[in-house]
Parts: C-alpha cells; sequence; structure tokens
C-alpha cells in the first residue's frame, strides 16, 4: 500500500481512462504541500481529504459518499464543497449522506430526511424550509424573528407575548433567545419591539433570518417521534 498521498492518489489514477489532474485535485482540497508526507503523519481531516480525492479521481458518473467532510476544518470544508458542486455541474449523480445540515443546504439539489431508517421529506433545500411556513402574506417564505434579550422571560411574561395577536409561534433555542413567527413578520416586528417597550426590556438583538434546514429537520424529527 504506497505510504504517502501522492503515491496513492496516483495509483487510484492509473486505474482508469480519463483520471483528473491529481496534483490539481490535490490542490484543489488543500493538501498539495503534504503530497510527500507519510500517511501515518495526516491528521483526521488531512486524511479524509485525501479519502475524498481517491473517490473522485476517476470522474465517477455516480459518486456515493459518506460524511466526506467528517473531521475537517470550515475551510477545507468549503473547498470540498466547491469541488463536489463543480463535479455535479458536469453531470455527475451525488449522494451524500450527512448530518451536517449546512452541508446539505450548501451541495444538495435534493435532500431526503431520514427518521429511525424512515423517510419524513424529501424536496429540494427552499422546499423543506417551505414546508414549516407559516404562511407570510407578503411571500417571506421560510423566514422568522430572532428576539435575543439580556434576560429568560418568566412563564408569566411568556404567556401575555404569547398573547400578541400578529403571533403564529414562539419557540426558544437556548436561554434568552426566542424565535417567533406569524403570516406578518413586518406587523409581528412591530408588536413584539411595542410588547418589549412596554415589558421595559431591552433587546440584545432582533434579526428577521432565514429559517435553516436544521430548524425544519428538528421539527420533522420531533413530528415524526409523535404518536
Amino acid at each position: 500500500m504506497p505510504s504517502r498521498p501522492i503515491d496513492a492518489l496516483e495509483l487510484f489514477a492509473d486505474f482508469y481512462e480519463d483520471p483528473l489532474d491529481v496534483r490539481g485535485l490535490l490542490d484543489r482540497v488543500g493538501i498539495a504541500a503534504l503530497a510527500r508526507r507519510p500517511y501515518r503523519t495526516l491528521s483526521g481531516g488531512e486524511r479524509q481529504r485525501l479519502q475524498l480525492c481517491l473517490a473522485l479521481v476517476g470522474r465517477p458518473d455516480v459518486a456515493i459518499l459518506d460524511e466526506p467532510t467528517a473531521a475537517m476544518d470550515v475551510a477545507a470544508r468549503r473547498q470540498c464543497w466547491e469541488l463536489l458542486r463543480e463535479l455535479r455541474s458536469r453531470g455527475a449523480a451525488i449522494l451524500v449522506a450527512t448530518h451536517l445540515l449546512d452541508e446539505a443546504e450548501a451541495v444538495a439539489d435534493r435532500v431526503a430526511v431520514l427518521h429511525r431508517g424512515r423517510l419524513v421529506a424529501l424536496g429540494t433545500p427552499a422546499e423543506l424550509r417551505r414546508s414549516g411556513d407559516d404562511g407570510d402574506a407578503q411571500g417571506a417564505v421560510g423566514r422568522e424573528i430572532s428576539l435575543e434579550l439580556g434576560t429568560v422571560l418568566d412563564i408569566g411574561a411568556l404567556e401575555r407575548l404569547g398573547r400578541l395577536p400578529g403571533l403564529a409561534s414562539l419557540r426558544s433555542d437556548r436561554p434568552g433567545r426566542y424565535l417567533a413567527r406569524g403570516p406578518d413578520l413586518g406587523v409581528l416586528l412591530v408588536e413584539l419591539t411595542t410588547w418589549l417597550w412596554a415589558a421595559g426590556i431591552e433587546p440584545r438583538s432582533i434579526e428577521v433570518a432565514q429559517v435553516s434546514l436544521e430548524d425544519v429537520f428538528l421539527r420533522l424529527v420531533q413530528e415524526a417521534a409523535q404518536p
């Protein structure tokens, strides 16, 4: 077995008639400088990048990848995403199994959500985000208001906040942060700021944010777990 990345990749490239350029591929995933280092000295993330190169060097028409960016840092993940998007643009079909929802959102045309071996949702990232939409009258599909407070609201305050007429749903994903949704985000924003002023609460931040695939995934899993 070749002991250096360059040797392993050149060996795999020889199996194909029209492989990708070996050195260019190593450069694309950010390990060209490590090409002649012993494999045993590579970190987990560097080994994962080499494994991806070995899977793609033959210009596959179909690639099935299991957690392709596991153990990689942020910069390396983005380099690999770009490589996958380029391969896809050339007509390859790529099936990626991942628990990183930002990865699915970055590279996937269609996303399948599995829970305990059962398919619970299938669609484009935009379609999945839209599936949890509250019907924004102005077409703000998959958006919500993120309210960051310097304090955790007590039960009484939450009950009063929950009675705002423009509020359709309210949840907290961490202490002091609340995510609100409603049919008209503009109206809801005015109602929230008015309520905060009357309650004497100064927020740290108020932001209208796009609902992420992670939010959609958590909701789908919670719904699937219900009897």
